[in-house]
Order: C-alpha cells, then structure tokens, then sequence
C-alpha cells in the first residue's frame, strides 16, 4: 500500500504529459490530487509556498473546513467580476482560479491575499473564523518579516516551542523557523490551524492589521 502513491504519482506524470502533448491546461499536482483522492481516499494536500508539496495519510479535510471556495464565489458574484478578470488581476490562468472556488486545489497564501486585497475584504472571514467582512481603511499590505515576528510572538505568549508547533501542524521544527525568519510565508492550511486552535485572527498574523 505504501507503493501507491509512487505508483499514482508516475501514472499522474504521464497524464500530464499527455495532457501537454494535447495543449491541455492540466497540472501534475492537480492530476495527482484528483486521482489519489479517487482511489485512494487519501488527502494529498498542495501546502502553498507554490513548489512545496506535503503529503499526509491521515484522513483530514482541511479545505473543506477552511471553506473558501465559496466565500471568494460570493463575493466575485457579488461585485460582478467574472472568473477570467479576477484570473487575470491575480496573474492566473481562468482554469487554475476556477478551481479554487471549487476548492479541487489548495489556493496558496499569496493568491488568497490578492484575492483580498483586490476586494478588500478581511481574510479571517473568507476562512469562516470571523464574520467580519470588509477592511477598515488603511490596512496593510502583508510583509513577511512582520508575518515572521508576530507568528514568533504568539508562539511565546502561548509557551509553545517551535517542536510542539511542529507536531501540531504535522511538519518539522525547520519549516517553523523557516517561517519564523522571514524565509518563506506561511502555508495556509497552517495559518488556518493555528488561527481556529487558538482563536487568533489570520489578518492580524499576517499584519493586515
């Protein structure tokens, strides 16, 4: 059994291939994803930082918790903006932004964060943990070093060591310190964890505000 994800992920990169050969906009990973879950029942998560890939065998659902496929639906829908042109304001093909509204992939933290800023919305309630949804005005821009600071403070103020987080978000001590220096932005389901378990806003981690 434990041959099978090898296996799916060579089958997944001959689909791929395939799908190139027939100019069809398809990735490896999302290919991947699908067809592990399909025969597996396994979650196969895409952990943002865009190149970073981390596979799990429990069976957790930590899209479907954070829930924001239909939130972002919404509220394009609401704002009258169309797949394509949020696509395009977000640098995106139509195909990859469609499927995060579907939640098929994992929207990285970065392409959430312009999703918001473009409408100015808070992140915390595009992840169902506030329902307070607009921005005040004045709100700032993320920047890792100040995303890297206040995920150190809160790690402190709760007397957690970067190894308990580790274990808490199922990854190891360098990812945290990692995210601790300013290396690499928080994967979002990893955001998304610490803000429901210890009930601290996403926004305000981030340094939105």
């Amino acid at each position: 059994q434990k041959n099978i994800p090898l296996f799916l992920f060579i089958f997944s990169i001959f689909i791929s291939f395939l799908s190139n050969l027939y100019k069809l906009e398809i990735s490896t990973l999302y290919i991947y994803f699908n067809i592990c879950y399909y025969f597996c029942q396994e979650k196969y998560f895409y952990f943002g930082n865009d190149n970073f890939l981390i596979i799990s065998y429990e069976r957790i659902n930590l899209v479907s918790a954070m829930n924001y496929g239909a939130k972002m639906k919404e509220i394009r829908m609401a704002n009258n903006v169309l797949q394509k042109d949020i696509a395009s304001i977000m640098g995106l093909s139509v195909f990859t932004y469609s499927h995060y509204e579907t939640e098929d992939t994992t929207i990285p933290l970065k392409h959430l964060i312009a999703f918001c800023d473009y409408f100015k919305i808070r992140i915390d309630y595009i992840l169902g943990l506030d329902s307070k949804y607009e921005l005040e005005s004045g709100y700032n821009i993320v920047d890792i070093l100040i995303c890297a600071k206040r995920l150190k403070e809160f790690r402190k103020a709760n007397k957690i060591t970067q190894d308990k987080l580790a274990k808490i978000l199922n990854t190891n001590q360098s990812v945290i310190a990692n995210y601790e220096r300013g290396r690499t932005l928080i994967a979002l389901p990893f955001l998304y964890t610490i803000c429901s378990n210890y009930k601290i806003s996403a926004d305000y981690l981030l340094g939105r505000i």
